[in-house]
């Protein structure tokens, strides 16, 4: 055939016509500037949500002071002789002493840059160096270590801003001076009450998390002062929003409702334009064939494996990213990134070039969207998780359902390359689906900021100075290690159901790759072949509601139902070979979309079930990696099957028989065992819980005694 396009079937064809070279070419620069604009969007919302350096005045006042929240988070990671002994997390007081809590806020970033001093207005590095059991902690001079110098934010001491907040018990955070109005840099942190401090020194803040360790440095410390051991402030930073609801502030469990349905719908939308276009693009499986010559049969069905398998594979790369840089940003930059690909296999020449553009790029953004939109849905829900799940996969059905006709239509009126470009516009819907993604603070970020799990946050939020922005590498392998905690696996419920997932996911795509050609192999023709998708589509709509509106039986647990649909799933693959005529096919898409509908949330729910919330986003990286591995493989081998054979009969048997498999292999699990795994994850959330000083509130003086720098000694 002289013209790559197969569809060209006359001289009106509209890839022939000057006219739509004309309109295609507005439509690829339109959607490049859009592209564009997206990208600068984001990159934008990045900025202006990150930590940008302030200068300071001559005045000795900041030039631009952010807008801070009436009490905000920050944190010291703290070395004792050397070896790491945790975090200390202080709430700030902003809506009492603002002055006094920027100044220490602004030293635990860094963002102020060099002082007068000619060193960095930084905590980083310092070392407590006078600590008196039963009585405080003292740090702060960064200058000279030895309590002799420190320097504050604004170039000067500052006056004392008031003393409402006393010195009532533990864990105080207050201001070190040498008498009246000398503020600079030195603070302490109390051990015991210590109210003869009232009004001599001003208080701006208290321990929310650590106070183990402020003991482990109580317990280096001396009459004198002296430390036996070193005491370094090893890191410091910003916790942005990570507050607890009982100090007035946005800190809650899973609400369970609310925006949570928002963003489950949002999340359907994303789905439906990540898996839902993955599962259509069997449409352009015979186009394909035909367009790039010589082309096989396990090279075309390559294409669809590649994408599926990398949006899996990049699932650790995609949560570790989620979690450093924030659900929403990633997310939509997922959008941005598959739009792209799409837009880029216009210009394909070679079978190849799918595997870059389609295979990808559009699998990394699906990856990038679909993981974090995963992991967000979670935390939004508990109780009804399942139900919650249920309608963000619904969107995959959605898709499914209304993408296949559609991409038929476009391909008959635009050309295999048209459709093409738009399926990029389309996925560019997932950026704007993403804005909707409302970051939610959860009780269970605050009780694990002092594990050893990297400086993460559920929005990736870490204020740092500039100057350190280079570092951020580290701190994102830091994540990808922690998001692949293979330490999941020595669970036995989680380990089986990670294989289970192995088998049934090597083949289980079968049905979206090679349904459509091989009902044209039989005769149907293009548009009744493409509605066997639609049909599996909206009936699995219907099957994701009825399984998320099931309540749960406690003898027949979320694993054993997720063993039981995949069983019955393969089972559904493996009875094709009898479906010749197209109202048997019609049949059998109506009984496997009701399966399908029903198998894909309990599969996210399942794997929610089995781990703590914390660690979400390390079982779904784990699941969809494994996932990745055998949708690479499965397919491939399955084309190959088909140009061997010449038939597609052996492609969906050898498929069923690995879900058939993988659907048995849950019920090698005792229910006991099950029950045993869950009850140790939910002791073991519980056991991180912390007690909590109590509130700061205003008590009268009792003695004259004051803590001072050591310059005033």
């Amino acid at each position: 055939m002289a013209d790559a396009e197969t569809n060209a079937k006359s001289p009106s064809d509209p890839e022939k016509s000057p006219l739509c070279t004309k309109t295609e070419k507005r439509t690829v620069a339109t959607l490049v500037v859009v592209l564009c604009l997206g990208i600068a969007l984001i990159i934008g919302f990045q900025i202006s949500s990150g930590n940008a350096s302030r200068q300071v005045e001559a005045n000795g006042t900041a030039a631009s002071t952010p807008v801070r929240k009436p009490r905000e988070l920050a944190f010291f990671d703290v070395t004792i002789g050397g070896v790491p002994s945790g975090r200390i997390v202080f709430e700030l007081r902003f809506d009492v002493v603002p002055r006094t809590a920027e100044n220490f806020l602004s030293l635990c970033t860094g963002e102020r840059g060099m002082g007068q001093s000619g060193k960095p207005l930084y905590y980083k590095g310092s070392r407590f160096h006078r600590v008196i059991p039963n009585f405080m902690a003292q740090g702060g001079d960064f200058t000279t270590q030895d309590g002799m110098g420190g320097e504050s934010i604004y170039g000067e001491d500052f006056a004392d801003e008031n003393f409402v907040l006393n010195h009532a018990g533990p864990g105080v955070l207050s201001m070190a001076n040498a008498g009246p109005d000398t503020n600079g840099s030195q603070f302490f942190i109390t051990f015991v009450v210590t109210a003869w401090l009232d009004g001599r020194h001003v208080v701006f803040g208290r321990v929310v998390e650590g106070m183990d360790v402020l003991y482990q440095i109580e317990a280096v410390g001396s009459q004198s002062g002296a430390t036996s051991k070193d005491v370094i402030i090893a890191d410091s930073g910003h916790l942005n929003m990570l507050v607890k609801k009982n100090a007035h502030t946005h800190s809650v469990d899973p609400p369970d409702g609310g925006w949570g349905w928002v963003v489950a719908l949002a999340g359907s939308m994303v789905t439906a334009g990540t898996f839902g276009i993955s599962r259509s693009l069997g449409v352009f499986f015979d186009l394909w064939r035909e367009q790039f010559v010589g082309a096989t049969a396990a090279e075309v069905a390559l294409v669809q494996s590649m994408l599926m398998g990398m949006t899996h594979l990049s699932a650790p790369i995609a949560s570790g990213l989620g979690r450093k840089f924030g659900l929403r940003p990633v997310i939509m930059a997922g959008g941005v990134l598959a739009a792209a690909g799409f837009c880029l296999s216009r210009f394909a020449t070679h079978i190849s070039h799918l595997y870059i553009t389609v295979g990808c790029l559009v699998g990394l953004g699906g990856s990038l969207s679909l993981t974090n939109m995963i992991v967000c849905v979670g935390r939004y829900f508990t109780k009804k998780r399942l139900l919650a799940n249920s309608v963000m996969t619904m969107g995959g059905s959605l898709g499914a359902f209304a993408f296949p006709p559609l991409f038929q239509l476009l391909i008959d009126e635009y050309g295999t390359k048209g459709a093409l470009l738009l399926a990029g516009g389309i996925a560019f819907h997932i950026a704007a689906f993403g804005a909707l993604v409302r970051p939610i603070h959860l009780k269970s970020d605050v009780k694990n900021t002092n594990s050893k799990q990297p400086d993460l946050l559920d929005n990736g939020e870490k204020s740092r100075p500039e100057s350190e922005q280079g570092r951020r590498n580290c701190d994102v392998k830091k994540s990808f290690l922690s998001v692949l905690d293979v330490n999941l696996m020595r669970e036995p419920a989680f380990a089986i159901f990670i294989i289970s997932t192995g088998f049934q996911a090597s083949n289980r795509q079968a049905s979206s790759i090679y349904l459509v050609p091989r009902a044209k192999f039989l005769g149907v023709e293009e548009y009744p072949a493409a509605f066997l998708m639609s049909i599996q589509g909206i009936v699995g709509m219907v099957g994701r509601l009825l399984i998320g509106l099931l309540p749960e039986w406690k003898k027949f647990r979320r694993l054993d139902q997720y063993a039981t649909a995949g069983s019955l799933l393969g089972g559904m693959m493996m009875v094709v070979p009898l479906a010749r005529s197209y109202g048997s096919m019609v049949a059998w898409s109506v009984a496997f979309g009701l399966l399908s509908g029903a198998y894909v949330p309990l599969t996210v729910t399942t794997a929610a079930d089995l781990v703590d919330t914390n660690k979400l986003p390390s079982a779904m990286g784990i699941r969809m990696f494994v996932q990745g591995i055998a949708t690479l493989v499965g397919p491939p081998v399955s084309g190959a099957l088909r140009d061997v054979t010449g038939s597609y009969d052996g492609t969906f048997l050898l498929g069923g028989a690995c879900v058939v498999v993988g659907g048995l292999i849950p019920f090698l699990l005792h229910m006991r065992v099950f029950t045993r795994q869950k009850s140790d994850v939910i002791d073991a959330a519980d056991a991180v819980d912390l007690e909590e000083p109590d509130d700061l509130e205003p008590r009268p003086s009792e003695v004259t005694f004051f803590i001072t720098k050591e310059t005033s000694l």
